[in-house]
């Protein structure tokens, strides 16, 4: 079948830029090859394409290798799949940690949803490769690890949980040893890294274009 002439121009432009597919109609944002090419492009128009791309293994891999923080937009769980978060960097296995370097555990807001800010992210990935860091710390990003929460608004600061085991309501078997993937509070998890690594260095973002670091903090505030 014949493509019209703005068709034709259409696909023509999302293959240089990657960023117009945002303007294509919905038979475009699912055609596997075009949406494929724009996020090879650019990985954040990963954020235009069809929901069911956006949980395609090779979509979601070419978009990350082209921008890391392109994972946020991924579905299907992707966006804090172990695979998925080490194709972007922010991945580390805690076990196989360096015993010799000390651990900085970094204080975020969650950065890998569709509708959150990418500083954290962002700030991670140059910490975990800045010569500095890199040689001396093992940098802990806990955006980088699924887990559960006692809070049903997950980030409620009026809650009761504050990661301790007297108020966490998770059952007694998540709130002790090491934190379980997937299934511990994050609140309790965060708590059990803060205890095993100094500084803690707060990101505090107070626009999308703004930041402060504060280094050495010795109190864990829930945000």
């Amino acid at each position: 079948m014949e493509k019209n002439p703005l068709e034709e121009t259409m696909l023509f432009v999302i293959s240089q830029t990657g960023w117009a597919l945002r303007y294509a109609p919905e038979d475009i944002k699912n055609d596997f090859e075009v949406v494929l090419g724009a996020v090879a492009k650019c990985g954040n128009a990963l954020q235009c394409a069809s929901t069911k791309l956006r949980c395609n293994d090779e979509v979601v891999a070419t978009a990350v290798h082209q921008m890391p923080t392109a994972l946020q937009f991924a579905l299907g769980g992707k966006n804090q799949s172990c695979e998925f978060l080490r194709m972007a960097g922010i991945f580390d296995n805690i076990k196989a940690y360096n015993p010799n370097k000390s651990k900085v555990v970094l204080s975020t807001r969650f950065s890998l949803g569709e509708n959150t800010s990418t500083t954290a992210t962002i700030f991670a990935l140059l910490m975990k490769e800045h010569p500095y860091f890199k040689e001396d710390f093992n940098v802990y990003f806990p955006n980088a690890y699924d887990k559960n929460t006692s809070d049903p608004e997950w980030t409620n600061i009026g809650h009761e949980c504050r990661g301790t085991f007297e108020t966490c309501k998770m059952d007694d078997e998540l709130k002790t040893g090491v934190p379980k993937e997937h299934e511990c509070c994050w609140r309790d998890s965060y708590r059990y890294q803060l205890q095993r690594g100094v500084p803690m260095v707060q990101v505090s973002i107070t626009t999308l274009m703004s930041k402060k670091v504060q280094m050495k903090k010795n109190r864990l505030q829930s945000t």
